[in-house]
Order: C-alpha cells, then structure tokens, then sequence
C-alpha cells in the first residue's frame, strides 16, 4: 500500500508551483515605463505599450477597471492607456461609468468650455480629481480634429448635470416644455435620492411615465428644429431620446425595488433580493449592459469603445465571483453583454498592492497588504515592477500559468473584503499598481454630500 503523501511533501510541492509563478509573471509581466499622462509639454512614444497592439488586434472594445474608485495611480494609468489607444490604434469613443445624458451633454459644449467644467459635468464625483482632469483636458484639445476622442456615458443613474443643458436646448423651441423637463427630473432625482416613501412612488409613478413620454413626443416632433441649435451634433437627438428611455426604464422597473430595499433597510429587515427582478444592482447593470450595447450597436456602429469603470462592473462573470458582498452571484454589466460584443472586448483589471486609497465620501484608508501567497496580488507582485501587466488572454494551462485558470483571493476596494475567482475567467489583462495613494479631489462641498447620497 502507498503511503499517503506527507504534510511537509504537499507543502513543498505548493511552494514549488508558487515559485513557477512568480517565474512565469517575473518573465512574462510587461513592466509599464510610467502610468502619467502625456501633456503637450511632455510627449511619449508609448513604447512601452506597444505589446498591447497584439493583444488588442482584433478587439473593438476595451474595458478598463479599477479595484477602487478612490485610488489616484488608477486614473492616471487609465488615462494614459486612453491617449495610446485613440493615438497609436484608432480607437474612438470613450464611455464612463456615468450618465449617457451628462456625459454627451458636457461633450457637446467640451470646446466652449473648461476642462474642469466639462469633467464636472460629466461624470460623477468619485472622478473629479486632478489625476482624471488630463484626460479631459485632451478631449478638448481634439474635439475639432479629424479624430475627436467622443465622451459618453452609459449608466441609469442621473446625476443633475443633465437637466440644465436639456432645458435650455428645449427652451429655443417651446419654453413651457422646457420647464416640464426641468420639473420631471428634479422629481426622478428625488426618487433616485431615495427622497420618497414607496407609497410616494406608487403615487406619482404614472404622472411621470406620462410626463416622460410627452417629452419623447417633443422630441420626434420637433426633431430638425432642435438638431438646428447644436448642427455639429447630429447624435444628441438619439441620444436625449434615449436617455428618456432609461428615465422609462428606471420608472418600470428599478426605482420600486431600490426603494422597497431602502425602506426595508431603515426598518431593521436585511433579507436579501428574492429575485433578480427584485435586486437593485442587478437591474442596474442590466440597464448598463442595454446602454453599452446601444451606444456600440447603434449610435456607435462603426467605433472602437474604451470603457471606464469599476472592475465589478468590466469584468467577465461576476456570477462566478465567490464572496461578492456586492453583487452576490448576481450577473453584472459585461456578463450581460449580447455575446456578439463579449467577444470583441478585452477587460483589464487594475488591482493594487499597498498603499492608501480612499472610498466614495474620500475618506482615506490604507490598503490592506495580502498575506497569502495564493493570492492575485501576491502573485502578481513577483513581477517586481512598480506597474506590472499581464496578458492572459492567448495563455492556456501550463506550467508557470496554473494560476490564472484556479479560483484564488483578490481584495475588494484595497481591502474592505476578499473576493475569490479564476482570473482568466473575469478578465483578458490584470494591471497592477504597487503602491497608490488617495486621489487629489477637486470636488466642492455640494458635491461631497450629492456622493454621499
């Protein structure tokens, strides 16, 4: 009879399969030059990114993620690979975890207007740092190009910005419109605030759908009178139509629930969703995954997209994440994708080591430091490179690679908790920043507490 192997050999046999890995990322791991951002003042070859253009070959869609939203390396290393991927491969739109409404609205006026003003307009406060400030700064300076780098957005959830831009658009045709504009958002944003009992919702719930509707009217019926006040903008008609269907959508299907959970909550019940129907993140990213398809598949057939997100929204299968204390088996965003567009994108996860990084009332927090070998940030650490990148997308399951292909542990938000997944199910590429630091916010007072909310 065979002995049964012992402790100290299955341990030696683990420690040898850790150190094949850390060989494989130490010889395979791209060592990025910088993560900052190129200026006029400071140009760059980008040659360090080159291997990205094998990689990204055949890719229509690039999906770039962050581990938290407060984390400053995050940003600037995103903004550089967006300034490679429109320069150096022709890639088009930029989308953000933002509203498509706020977000095409502040694009419209990008180049009467600053920079900062653009980026505040556009996208929500969690980004309004001098680290995320380059790129619109290089929106601006291409908007009248022959290559304009396009923003967009492409979340549910409205956040005021919108609301001006569409009124004063709509009071060069009929002022009265404009102010009904003006009063049924300012509801929806109350609901979205959470602002209303569900009894309150219930109650003026159809007022809203009829009032929503009206507007979509006003639009198709007076179409080349308002595509006469922004003629350089051909898509802001589709786009503010679609933009009511998502203000419908939340109407039909999400606001009861997130309200219904909400009221829940402040009455002491904690019982999950007992459906997906019934979960607020899901339908969230449901309604992402309508918008993101939309933009490619209909406003955007013809354009390359790059993507800005949280990682729990650009990865592959969060229905595959195990210990998700946010979306808890739920599918998220890319999941929910048609399979048609999956298999055109490319998802990057950026992940970081140690450090400090803030969470969405920018309050800073140190990064917790993994103690598990096993772990994605362990792992990825054997690079030994200050930005480390991994491809993984051509990989198959050999010597060296085991790690890519088994469930293992990677911090959520720096360490607010611990998920487990099989990396190269969740992403094509894994981006990690050694050490960050907090964001250096340009956000005001007022939009502290909207953030907070």
């Amino acid at each position: 009879m065979l002995a049964a192997p012992s402790s100290e050999s299955a341990q030696n046999k683990k420690q040898t399969e850790q150190e094949t890995w850390g060989k494989w990322v130490r010889n395979h791991a791209h060592g990025l030059d910088t993560i900052e951002p190129a200026t006029a003042e400071r140009k760059d070859t980008f040659s360090d990114l080159k291997f990205l253009k094998q990689a990204l070959k055949d890719k229509r869609i690039v999906l770039l993620g962050e581990s938290s939203h407060g984390t400053a390396e995050f940003s600037s290393a995103k903004v550089r690979l967006i300034q490679f991927l429109h320069q150096e491969m022709g890639y088009d739109v930029i989308a953000f975890e933002s509203g498509l409404g706020e977000a095409s609205a502040a694009f419209a006026q990008a180049d009467s207007q600053t920079s900062l003003d653009t980026m505040k307009q556009a996208i929500y406060p969690v980004w309004h740092t001098k680290e995320t400030l380059p790129l619109f700064d290089y929106i601006k300076q291409n908007t009248n190009t022959e290559h304009p780098l396009i923003l967009t957005g492409f979340d549910m959830q409205p956040h005021r910005t919108f609301t001006p831009f569409a009124r004063q658009w709509f009071a060069h045709i009929d002022a009265e419109r404009a102010t009904q504009l003006e009063q049924t958002e300012r509801q929806l944003a109350q609901l979205f605030r959470l602002e209303a009992t569900l009894k309150e919702f219930s109650a003026s719930k159809s007022k809203l759908v009829q009032q929503y509707n009206e507007l979509k009217k006003f639009i198709k019926d007076n179409k080349d009178a308002l595509q006469r006040v922004y003629p350089d903008r051909p898509e802001l008609i589709s786009i503010v139509d679609r933009v009511f269907d998502s203000r419908l959508r939340a109407l039909n299907e999400y606001l009861e629930p997130n309200i219904r959970l909400y009221e829940n909550y402040q009455n002491g019940k904690y019982e999950p969703p007992a459906s997906l129907e019934e979960n607020p993140i899901y339908l969230r990213d449901k309604a992402m995954a309508e918008d993101l398809a939309w933009l490619a598949e209909t406003l955007y057939p013809d354009k390359k997209i790059i993507v800005w997100g949280h990682n729990s929204h650009i990865r592959k299968k969060s229905s595959g994440v195990k210990n998700d204390l946010i979306f808890g088996g739920a599918p998220n965003m890319t999941e929910l994708l048609p399979e048609r567009l999956k298999e055109q994108a490319y998802s990057i996860g950026l992940y970081m080591y140690q450090g400090e990084n803030a969470d969405n009332s920018q309050e800073k927090h140190p990064v917790k430091q993994p103690e598990n070998p096993e772990s994605l940030e362990m792992i990825m650490k054997q690079a030994d490179q200050r930005y480390a990148f991994a491809d993984m997308a051509q990989e198959k399951r050999k010597k060296g690679t085991e790690w890519m292909f088994e469930s293992r542990p990677a911090f959520y938000w720096g360490g607010m908790f611990e998920e487990q997944f099989v990396p190269r199910e969740q992403y094509e590429g894994i981006l990690q920043i050694d050490t960050v630091h907090a964001p250096h916010y340009l956000t005001g007072e007022s939009e502290k507490k909207q953030d907070k909310e």
